[in-house]
């Protein structure tokens, strides 16, 4: 948790000094609109202050946090002129901190001073492995674009981006614009140092900026200070936490080996009372038996002193006990003989019952069976019923139509009747009419037919309704009979086994 409050504030630093230097940059850039060889000067010079700024205070905003939270600065750009002839490839040279290690998927872009996100790039190459030109500690390498892609605007003003794989800036440098060599100063050129000339307001303005930097820098050191007092303080509670969490174990375990103790003994409790209880059971068993001994011999002596005392009385009453016996035993005789005579009737009877429950089976299926033929004949009938409906209606239609024709035949009987006068046409009505009092008899005969057929078909289904309604109520009379006669059976086999 604290590396990664350290790695939030050394973020945040590193954001705002980026965003004060785009922002520097872009004032000065809108100067340069202006044409003055002086302020393009002055652009380039507060862009490497600017730059040299940012590298001044980014270490030391890193320097309290962990190495992996320098990421602006893990990447520096080296000998990155003022300008670039637009008509020529330019080489890019910049050199890798030993801590950052590169991937094969990482790009060096051209930007367009004032950009906000890694897609506003003008151009891009994948970047290229060289010599190692500063020791082992940094390593260089450089990129180079054709000049094909290089931008074409000579009033706008650039800088190269190092991106990583993952899409993170990881060092930016100082502004350049493209123009051509004829259009440079030739005092620029000659003079290899630079001359910076600012007025005391860009001072005093520079070191305002630089102030309100430092400021928020020790407000966020601060804050880091206090978030690195509550992480100690949640430590220490963890710690506390965990010491108590131990100590909670150390007595659970103590707890759960003086159960496994108490089991341990209780099982040789239970083992020892077992053996006690078989020692008792045994014991009782012995006592029982000297008892049983006991109350035999007691038995033996009694029943000796009482056939002493009785032998004389039961000479007596054996005769009379033995006529009793032989009397019980003719009346038991004739109890039994009685109930195998009714035994055998109810089997006789029983053996009826069930013959007819057979009879009464097939008497059922085979009702069940025409029942199920006279409901495949009603179905049959009301499919016939419904197609004689279908015709009725359609000879009623054509009934209809006979009638109309009827009237027209009349009609024109009444007109033959008023033009006897003209013979032609009179002839050709009256075969048609001939002709259509024909078609009307054969259509009235076979409406007829048609009706008759109908009737019939009615009476025949009002027939089978009623055979239908007879059968029902006999398979019901059928269907209580068997249920009464099986009640019987089942009372007779409960009764007699």
């Amino acid at each position: 948790m604290r590396r990664s409050c350290e790695n939030l504030v050394c973020d945040c630093v590193s954001s705002s000094l980026q965003a004060v230097a785009v922002q520097r940059s872009e004032v000065y850039v809108n100067a340069s609109l202006v044409g003055s060889e002086r302020s393009r000067r002055r652009i380039s010079g507060r862009g490497q202050l600017i730059a040299n700024f940012s590298m001044e205070t980014l270490p030391e905003a890193a320097a309290t946090t962990d190495p992996p939270a320098r990421t602006f600065s893990q990447v520096v750009f080296i000998n990155i002129p003022h300008l670039y002839p637009p008509s020529s490839p330019i080489n890019c040279r910049f050199t890798l901190n030993a801590a950052f290690q590169p991937h094969p998927r990482d790009w060096v872009g051209i930007f367009k001073v004032g950009w906000s996100t890694t897609k506003d790039y003008h151009t891009f190459v994948w970047v290229e492995a060289i010599h190692n030109a500063q020791g082992p500690q940094t390593e260089t390498r450089q990129a180079v674009f054709k000049e094909y892609y290089l931008p074409k605007d000579e009033a706008e003003f650039y800088q190269f981006c190092y991106i990583d794989n993952t899409g993170q800036v990881r060092g930016a440098s100082t502004p350049f614009c493209f123009k051509n060599p004829s259009e440079q100063n030739t005092e620029s050129i000659a003079d290899d140092d630079l001359l910076v000339i600012t007025t005391q307001e860009q001072v005093e303005q520079s070191q305002r900026e630089k102030a309100e930097l430092q400021k928020q820098l020790d407000l966020m050191r601060a804050e880091n200070e206090t978030l690195k007092r509550a992480l100690q303080m949640d430590q220490k509670d963890i710690d506390s936490f965990k010491e108590q969490n131990e100590q909670r174990e150390a007595e659970k375990a103590q707890l759960v080996k003086e159960i496994d103790q108490m089991r341990e003994h209780n099982e040789k409790l239970k083992h020892t009372l077992q053996l006690q209880m078989k020692e008792n059971d045994h014991l009782k068993e012995e006592i029982l038996i000297q008892r049983t001994k006991q109350m035999e011999i007691q038995k033996q002596n009694s029943t000796e002193q009482e056939e002493a005392s009785q032998s004389f009385m039961s000479s007596r009453s054996t005769v009379e006990k033995y006529d009793r016996a032989v009397m019980k035993i003719n009346q038991m005789k004739e109890d039994r003989e009685e109930l195998k005579g009714k035994i055998e009737a109810q089997s006789d009877e029983i053996a009826k019952l069930k013959a007819k429950l057979r009879e009464a089976e097939r008497e059922l299926s085979k009702t069940l069976d025409s029942f199920q033929l006279l409901q495949v004949d009603l179905q049959s009938t009301n499919k016939e019923n419904q197609r004689l409906s279908v015709e009725l209606q359609r000879l009623q239609s054509l009934k209809g139509n006979m009638d109309e024709m009827t009237r027209e035949n009349q009609e024109l009987c009444r007109r033959l009747a008023q033009q006897d006068l003209q013979k032609t046409p009179q002839d050709d009505l009256r075969v048609q009419c001939q002709t259509l009092s024909k078609e009307l008899q054969d259509a009235q005969v076979k409406l007829e037919a048609e009706r008759e057929a109908m009737r019939t078909i009615k009476r025949q289904a009002e027939y089978s309704e009623s055979e239908l309604q007879d059968v029902k109520e006999q398979l019901k009379n059928l269907a209580k009979t068997c249920e009464m006669e099986q009640c019987t059976n089942s009372k007779y086999e409960v009764r007699f086994g």
